[in-house]
């Protein structure tokens, strides 16, 4: 197994903007360092870039996995497609609900007219495939017979408090086989509390990302206004947001994602490519029609470990870039960020096996740096991915 770590940080300003709310809908903060920043979760990040259609477009060779309760209803649905009378077919929404325990909120709540799992489940259409091949064999030795199965499973009709037969249930799913993992499962990870679905380790971690300054919330009084009467304001409220620009970092254990995908290296090394590219492009969503905050990031800096040992250098920002900062916030988090790079390297001689810095070319003409700087995307993907390449067959 490959021993390497890719390290991602980057610098990104955004506009106003509200890309990550909390449960009064403000956007998200943190204390860091005495002072009050602006946060954007990891689970939003992560939901963005695996969203992205620029993720799903760099891994277009591949059948990307889908997380939701619903996978009873996929699979009835894949049966149904593949010839299964569909009253047959619905019965083995009962025994795909079971896959997973319950979690508190009992999945009954969901308006459905077929059973769901009580947890998320991230699946691949490899998965079901698997699971619906199963299916059909249980229930062809039954001779497909709903009066047969209905009865097995526990399922009455006429009673919906009936209980499923755990024990037929079981049968089914004990031969179920969860093994081929997607190159999104692979590296995002996958826990259920089910033996019918193996469980991945996750390759990716995503730090919170935190402004490089203070921040103050502000707010915008908005009014509706009814076309019809022309000055009456038929609704008003008041929207929170602020403008920051905030540190990013991922790290990516290539030899968990390798092992996830069962030793594929040209497939581990691609979807860091996508990782990197959607980073790029994919932006939170929230209140993304209100705010239109677009904007892409100032700098990337990568960092190749040969060994597994993450470092973030959130740090730099540990005391905030002054609000008046010379030259501005953005220009002063990107200096804060590379003097605490290098003065950190040195100060542990952390071993770095690549080290690439991507920025504008203006950016670029008058920067210092031990690694190989690059100002289009394109090449960054290109160098990075030659890079890794080389290096994994090193290992």
């Amino acid at each position: 197994m490959t021993n390497l770590l890719v390290e991602i940080h980057a610098i990104q300003n955004f506009a106003p903007s509200s890309l990550n709310r909390d449960d009064n809908g403000n956007p998200k903060t943190a204390l860091f360092g005495g002072t009050r920043r602006a946060r954007i979760s990891s689970q939003c990040q992560k939901r963005a870039i695996r969203q992205s259609p620029v993720f799903k477009e760099v891994l277009s060779d591949f059948d990307l996995g889908i997380k939701t309760q619903f996978l009873p209803r996929i699979v009835c649905e894949k049966l149904v497609s593949r010839g299964m009378d569909e009253s047959l077919a619905r019965l083995s929404a009962t025994v795909v609900s079971q896959i997973a325990t319950r979690d508190k909120k009992p999945a009954e709540e969901l308006e459905t007219s077929l059973p769901v799992t009580p947890q998320l489940i991230f699946f691949s259409e490899q998965d079901v495939e698997n699971l619906a091949g199963v299916i059909e064999t249980v229930f062809a030795f039954r001779d497909n017979d709903p009066a047969i199965i209905g009865p097995l499973l526990g399922v009455e009709p006429q009673n919906k408090k009936a209980k499923v037969n755990k024990e037929f249930v079981a049968e089914v799913l004990d031969q179920v086989a969860f093994r081929d993992v997607s190159p999104d499962i692979a590296l995002f990870g996958r826990m259920t509390t089910s033996e019918a679905v193996e469980n991945v380790h996750s390759a990716l971690q995503v730090a919170h990302a935190i402004s490089t300054h203070g921040i103050v919330q502000e707010y915008d009084f908005f009014t509706a206004v009814d076309d019809f009467v022309g000055d009456r304001a038929a609704f008003i409220g008041e929207d929170v947001f602020n403008s920051s620009c905030y540190y990013r970092y991922l790290a990516v254990d290539f030899g968990t994602l390798e092992a996830n995908l069962g030793g594929g290296i040209p497939v581990a090394i691609q979807t860091i490519r996508a990782l990197v590219k959607a980073l790029v492009f994919a932006t939170p969503p929230g209140k993304r029609n209100s705010f239109s905050a677009n904007q892409l990031p100032e700098l990337l800096l990568i960092e190749v470990r040969p060994r597994n040992r993450p470092a973030s250098y959130a740090n730099a920002f540990e005391t905030p870039v002054p609000n008046n900062a010379p030259g501005g916030i953005l220009d002063q988090s990107v200096a804060k960020l590379l003097e605490f790079q290098k003065r950190t390297t040195a100060q542990f001689a952390l071993p770095s096996a690549g080290r690439y810095l991507f920025t504008g070319e203006a950016r670029a003409e008058k920067t210092e740096f031990d690694g190989t700087i690059v100002t289009t995307l394109p090449t960054l993907l290109e160098q990075l991915g030659t890079g890794l390449a080389r290096l994994a067959e090193q290992d």
